[in-house]
């Protein structure tokens, strides 16, 4: 499999819906999840020996948008991204107290030789 598909997989095995990119609205009567999570990569040249490009450094953008209390899906996100090999280098967290949503995310770091 690649990365790309076991991210999905790992992220999906916490129970909460997760998509690639973003959440999309299919009719004007669905509404979104009462939690979901969605993930984007970036991916840089980032290891050489002696000029000779060695790897890549992957980073992993994850955020989870809920409408309730997100400790136990922050510990299934934590513990499914670091079961993959991924370093957290930040989580940051936002809560809108008036309508009471919640919004966490991260940034996650991997590298990938090819040589």
């Amino acid at each position: 499999m690649s990365l790309y598909t076991d991210i999905q997989k790992a992220l999906s095995e916490t129970g909460v819906p997760t998509y690639n990119g973003k959440w999309v609205q299919r009719s004007t009567a669905e509404v979104p999840p009462a939690q979901y999570l969605i993930w984007q990569t970036t991916t840089r040249e980032d290891l050489y020996n002696d000029d000779a490009l060695m790897g890549y450094r992957i980073d992993v953008y994850v955020t989870l948008y809920s409408d309730i209390p997100t400790d136990e899906t922050i510990a299934k996100v934590r513990a499914a991204m670091y079961d993959l090999g991924f370093a957290m280098l930040e989580e940051r967290n936002d809560i809108e107290f008036d309508n009471r949503t919640y919004m966490v995310a991260w940034t996650w770091r991997t590298w990938e030789r090819i040589r």
